[in-house]
């Protein structure tokens, strides 16, 4: 075999290290010695020894490494080198190297190492900064090593995590044979060296022999000294490597011979060789050489003739991508200087040109220098008045402004079809909703949606969108006007809220309300000068009783406020009026509210306080208590509506706050019936009677033993039924699965609410109309309880003055100082309600009784035991009708209201008739009614007759006094089902007188349909009568001719459009003619 004795790899300072060890009679080509020296160190090949020792493990290559030669920075955070900025030492070489600029292609730079496990860590270094590339068999090593993690590296020679384009390449020395490069850096990681206690954490111990391993082979030694061409440096321990290799021994004899080796790399900056600087700690190096030179400035001059800003580098030495930072020193054409830095392109020049006059005429204050070729594009802002090509109106708007394109904002001003008034919304808003012609203005006849804006009942605007069929709002949600001196509602205005049970706070030395604070106060307003100062020392312009603290004083007030008008009848301002004088046209109040000041008579006229009030003659002491009839609106401030709420004017705003609640009660009751009655006239009888029919005909009851319980049910629907309460029975009551009054089988419950479930929720609703208390009948009660106890106390704190019956004494002078009579007509609603209970439970009356008529015919599934505790279900409910159409009947007379007093008789005698047509049944299917006949005939005899006179009574009670129209009303609501009724019990009667079992009975449900609560269907105007019950006037809705009130009999209506005394307008059943719609 021959044998190559001349190499062309190595320089000459390489190739001794082999020469004198392996090969003596190698030889070196002519061409390396013409090798460039390493650019930035001082030494082409130098040996940098440590004695950092390697970790311990297994003497493979897959387990080596040394943690100084890499030193990775967060595998080290508690080791010697834990420095945050420290970097390994080989790292910060390749960067250092890289920076020099002549050894960015591929395979330049190469980095080998004896172990794959120290290749391992140098990767890690590395792979964030520069572009790696790793040969593939090395790869697959590391792959086997880690699990295959194919995310670090792909097959082949590839490049991962590219950061520059500069490339180093990462070798194991096995791998590397027959390979070379320009720099090698030879990472050899075996080293015993000396560790203090520090390293011991890595698992190093103290002691151990020195091994280079696999190092003493002179094969894998010649590779890795052989590989490079230009400059080589190495890492490791040379006092390991010569004590344990002659081969090393005798390189690192060579290396000292030639001062190439030592603790410390020489690094000298290729611009300025003359500084040595040495390295031997990890990130010394960039701090010498931050870009690949010294720290001294760069002195190159640049194309431009500003120095370069950078430190000394020696990459880029020709400066090509080196961006100058300096200003620019160059002068446009009009010889403006440029602004911009100096390595970018000047372009057009910005230099301000002042006053330049524009081609409309007007002068640009200041334009930029390149504009001036270009004045025809430049916008003019002079602001001129233009017109508006499609509206009537002008603008302002900039010279060069086409008005074309501007959007008019000047209100609209056209009529709105839909209510009438002036549009204010922005004319292109309108123009938007219209059609736009070619020439000529857009005719704005659609306009932009807007609130309604009309005062509500409760004296807020109506915030729904105004149209032609516009509705008011159902829900007003401003905030609730009940508010006091203990707190305030957090409800919208429009839901019930209960009036303040506190003390009323409206109290002086000469009089005090005794009545709660949610009540209509019941005192006499006090006309005395009020003795206190306010807070300027003046003495308080106001009557006593008022808040002083909020009065303004005429004297020390604002002189706006001086010169506002107090006094409306003499139009005097708050300086000229002299509250010392002690009269009403002169003291003063403000208006919590809004702060406004007017004179007391000014106020007093403007809240009606004559209305609520008893005098003599006008500008007289108060004498006594008024109670006007009909809605009362809130009293508000004449200047900017706020409302008045000062405690002289609480017994006129309070009755309008309970006026108001009184109408949001009604509302919410008038609402809840008519669910209740739309829900019941969508009942389909047919259909439920169907139902009852198929499941009565698969039901089938075991025959059990008679419960013993059977007693106590009996007592407890007796009990039942004599509770006091202004209250139908309750729904529970009624419910077939109550065992603690009836006892029905579990699977007939079942069914039975299958079929009625619709029934018993519109059954629960309209009870709860029936327990609401209307907000005046609540603060009257309250009133009244408040008076009670008053005078109770005192009664009973004066022994000697108790009279016999003390608690009537109490009640008796409550009554009189309560300062209202008891509110009535407001329990329309509560009958109503009741009408609704007593027909849904004529339904079921109606269902049962179908029920027990398909049982019977099948006795051998349905017991005769469980058919008559069904049969006690139904006459507990004919029984509670029986009741609770007594207590209607109550009400309604109670409340002087005459129509409902003639419905209610109605419903009484279809109970009594129902009652007697079910006892009739169940005589024939018991067999009773052979023994029982002559009582039946007599009891038929003695309710017709008893029948015939209540609608002769009712029929003459109503008409008493009554418009000859109201016949008619009576024929339809009452007269015509009378007669039916009167009619039955004779049919009844002579069926009996037959001896007949059977007879065809009457249905009374279309003589008696459900009827809308209130008849809100009418049109026309509400008024009230002097007893607060509503009638309406049709067509114009302005009294032309007198009549009396169908409920009490009072004068209503008027002549010649003048509405009779005592009659008010009823605005608030108007919303509630809305709100029921």
């Amino acid at each position: 075999m021959s044998r190559i004795d001349v190499q062309r790899r190595m320089r000459p300072s390489i190739s001794s290290l082999i020469r004198n060890t392996l090969y003596p009679q190698l030889e070196d080509h002519e061409l390396v010695h013409h090798y460039p020296h390493v650019r930035g160190i001082a030494k082409d090949v130098f040996f940098v020894t440590h004695s950092h020792r390697e970790n311990e493990g297994a003497e493979d290559s897959a387990s080596k490494y040394n943690l100084y030669e890499v030193i990775v920075l967060d595998v080290l955070k508690t080791s010697l080198f834990a420095d945050p900025y420290q970097v390994a030492m080989i790292r910060d070489l390749v960067l250092y190297l890289l920076r020099q600029g002549c050894y960015s292609e591929e395979g330049d730079i190469v980095v080998l190492c004896a172990y794959l496990g120290q290749l391992a860590k140098l990767r890690d270094a590395l792979a964030n900064e520069v572009a790696i590339v790793i040969d593939e068999r090395d790869q697959a090593a590391l792959a086997d090593q880690e699990g295959d993690k194919e995310c670090e590296f792909n097959s082949g020679i590839t490049i991962e995590h590219v950061k520059v384009t500069r490339r180093v390449r990462l070798r194991t020395v096995d791998n590397y044979q027959g390979e070379e490069g320009r720099i090698i850096i030879l990472s050899l990681v075996r080293n015993s060296g000396e560790l203090d206690d520090e390293t011991a954490m890595f698992g190093f111990t103290r002691g151990a022999r020195p091994s280079i391993g696999f190092l003493k082979s002179e094969n894998r030694t010649n590779v890795a000294l052989s590989r490079a061409r230009e400059g080589l440096f190495i890492f490791g321990n040379a006092a390991n490597l010569s004590s344990r290799s002659l081969m090393w021994h005798h390189v690192i004899e060579e290396l000292e011979t030639n001062e190439a080796l030592g603790p410390a790399l020489p690094i000298a900056c290729h611009r300025h060789p003359e500084t040595l600087e040495y390295v031997s700690v990890p990130g010394q190096l960039p701090q010498i050489a931050p870009d690949g030179g010294c720290m001294r400035p760069c002195d190159f001059r640049l194309n431009c003739g500003h120095m370069c800003p950078f430190k000394c580098h020696s990459d880029d030495q020709k400066h090509a991508s080196v961006t100058c930072t300096q200003s620019c020193t160059r002068l446009c054409t009009r010889g403006h200087p440029c602004a911009k830095l100096c390595a970018a392109p000047c372009g057009d020049c910005f230099f301000p040109v002042a006053n330049v006059e524009l081609p409309c005429g007007h002068s640009k204050a200041s334009i930029p220098c390149h504009q001036i070729s270009t004045l025809e594009n430049i916008l003019c802002d002079f602001a001129v008045i233009k017109e508006l090509p499609h509206c009537e109106h002008t603008a302002p708007m900039a010279c060069s402004t086409d008005s074309s394109t501007y959007l008019c904002k000047a209100p609209c001003g056209g009529i709105m079809g839909c209510c009438g008034r002036t549009c204010k919304s922005n004319c292109n808003q309108c123009q938007q909703r219209n059609a736009t012609p070619e020439e000529g203005h857009t005719q704005r006849s659609k306009h932009l949606p807007h609130s309604c804006q009309k005062p509500l009942f409760c004296e807020h605007l109506c915030q729904e969108h105004c149209s032609d069929d516009h509705k008011h709002t159902v829900s007003c949600k401003k905030p609730c006007r009940q508010a006091c001196s203990h707190a305030r509602c957090r409800l919208p205005c429009s839901a019930s809220c209960a009036p303040c049970q506190e003390p009323c706070t409206w109290s002086c030395p000469h009089h005090s309300c005794p009545v709660p604070c949610g009540s209509v106060c019941a005192r006499l307003p006090c006309d005395v000068p009020c003795e206190k100062a306010l807070r300027c020392g003046h003495k308080c312009p106001s009557v006593c009783g008022e808040e002083c603290d909020v009065q303004i004083c005429p004297r020390c007030a604002p002189g706006d406020k001086k010169n506002q008008v107090v006094d409306f009848i003499m139009q005097r301002t708050l300086s000229e009026v002299e509250p010392e004088l002690g009269t009403l046209d002169e003291m003063t109040i403000t208006i919590p509210s809004c702060k406004h000041t007017f004179t007391i008579e000014t106020l007093d006229g403007h809240c009606g306080m004559s209305d609520f009030y008893l005098q003599k003659e006008p500008g007289e002491r108060w004498l006594g208590l008024l109670s006007p009839v009909g809605f009362r609106k809130p009293p508000a401030c004449p200047t900017c509506r706020s409302p008045i709420t000062a405690p002289r004017y609480g017994r006129i705003f309070k009755r309008a706050d309970l006026d108001i609640l009184e109408q949001n009660v009604a509302a919410r009751m008038s609402r809840a019936l008519d669910r209740v009655q739309t829900s019941i006239l969508r009942i389909s009888e047919d259909e439920m009677k169907a139902q009852v029919i198929r499941l009565a005909g698969a039901i089938k009851i075991r025959p059990s033993k008679t419960p013993k319980s059977t007693k106590k049910q009996a007592k407890a629907r007796s009990e039942e039924l004599k509770t006091q309460k202004e209250l139908p029975v309750s729904e529970h009551a009624l419910d077939a699965a109550n065992n603690a009054l009836h006892v029905i089988d579990s699977a007939v419950t079942k069914d039975w609410r299958t079929i009625t479930h619709a029934l018993f929720n519109a059954y629960k609703e309209a009870v709860a109309v029936t327990d609401t208390r209307s907000a005046h009948m609540h603060a009257w009660e309250s009133a009244f309880s408040f008076l009670f106890q008053h005078e109770l106390s005192a009664l009973m704190n004066t022994p000697s003055r108790i009279p016999s019956h003390p608690h009537e004494n109490a009640m008796m002078l409550a009554k009189l100082q309560v300062g209202q009579s008891r509110p009535l007509a407001d329990r329309r609603f509560v009958v109503e309600a009741f009408w609704c209970t007593l027909h849904i439970r004529l339904t079921l009356i109606s269902m049962g009784r179908t029920w027990l008529e398909e049982v019977e015919k099948r006795e051998a599934d349905y017991p005769q035991y469980h058919f008559q505790q069904w049969a006690n279900y139904i006459k507990f409910i004919l029984k509670s009708c029986s009741r609770d159409v007594d207590k209607a009947l109550e009400l309604a007379r109670s409340s002087d209201s005459h129509r409902q007093v003639t419905k209610t008789s109605l419903l009484y005698m279809r109970v009594k008739l129902e009652d007697f047509r079910f006892s009739f049944y169940m005589n024939k299917q018991t067999g009773a009614i052979k023994d029982n006949r002559p009582d039946l005939v007599n009891a038929a005899e003695e309710h017709g007759h008893e029948a015939r006179q209540l609608m002769t009574g009712v029929v003459a009670e109503h008409l008493r006094n009554k418009p000859e129209e109201e016949v008619s009303w009576l024929k339809e609501n009452f007269s015509d089902a009378a007669h039916t009724i009167v009619d039955e019990w004779n049919t009844i009667r002579e069926a009996l007188l037959r001896g007949s079992t059977f007879y065809e009975e009457v249905s009374l449900k279309e003589k008696m349909e459900i009827v809308r609560a209130f008849n809100f269907g009418s049109s026309g105007h509400f008024y009230n009568c002097g007893n607060g019950h509503a009638f309406v006037i049709t067509e114009c809705g302005r009294a032309r001719q007198r009549s009396v009130c169908p409920e009490c009999g009072s004068p209503i209506g008027g002549e010649s459009y003048a509405l009779e005394s005592g009659n008010t307008r009823a605005s608030d059943y108007d919303d509630l003619l809305i709100r029921s719609r």
